[in-house]
């Protein structure tokens, strides 16, 4: 599909969402800062040969988007754009799978953001809960399924303690993380496909909050 400069243009006053994406589109649309009401934006899919982003990448609806989806690419890292979505409400970054725990970069994100409450990292090749979710003080809703997180440290975990959703399905964990606790606000906690063989009594007792416990196939 090409994304033209005219077509772009034509659809900026009225356009809110906007999905694109595939395997053949080989660099990202310069034509989108044409639309500077953009709520959502979905990118299912890039080229091999995109392995990053601009910064400028978006620029004209820095202000207006809440909702941005940026899945199965060969990007190396987060793109620094991102840090400009002032009002970002939810990111999902997933199978990505080239990130790795170096390309979760803190100065790619909203730092201190009042508004960025939901958060997925989901298959993309991570060891260990970034350190930049310490920096994201609204965070409520907090994903990242299909990653190996068999050696996660309980340091990491602390990070999380505004988090009400937590969810490390497929996660090859061998035990429920003893720093779960400290997550005092935690009511969802979906522990499914890993490979924890026994819960001890006192791994949950300090959750006073937990609604939903799920752990399916583990």
């Amino acid at each position: 599909t090409d994304y033209t400069e005219s077509v772009m243009h034509a659809l900026g006053d009225s356009l809110t969402d906007l999905r694109i994406g595939n395997e053949y589109l080989t660099s990202w649309p310069t034509s989108l800062h044409h639309l500077p009401i953009l709520n959502k934006l979905a990118v299912d899919g890039l080229s091999r040969f995109v392995r990053d982003i601009s910064a400028e990448s978006f620029h004209g609806f820095e202000t207006t988007l809440q909702y941005l989806n940026i899945k199965n690419t060969h990007l190396l890292a987060v793109p620094l754009g991102i840090s400009k979505l002032k009002h970002l409400k939810e990111l999902h970054f997933d199978q990505n799978r080239y990130v790795t725990d170096r390309g979760i970069l803190i100065q790619s994100f909203p730092l201190k953001s009042p508004y960025l409450e939901t958060l997925s990292l989901n298959g993309d090749s991570l060891t260990q809960f970034p350190r930049v979710l310490i920096y994201l003080p609204a965070l409520k809703n907090f994903s990242i399924d299909d990653n190996n997180l068999r050696y996660l440290s309980d340091l990491n975990v602390g990070d999380l303690r505004t988090v009400t959703n937590l969810t490390l399905r497929n996660c090859s964990l061998p035990r429920v993380p003893a720093a779960l606790s400290e997550i005092r606000y935690l009511k969802d906690l979906d522990l499914s496909l890993n490979d924890i063989e026994t819960i001890d009594e006192n791994d949950l007792q300090d959750l006073r909050y937990l609604e939903h416990f799920i752990v399916q196939n583990s």
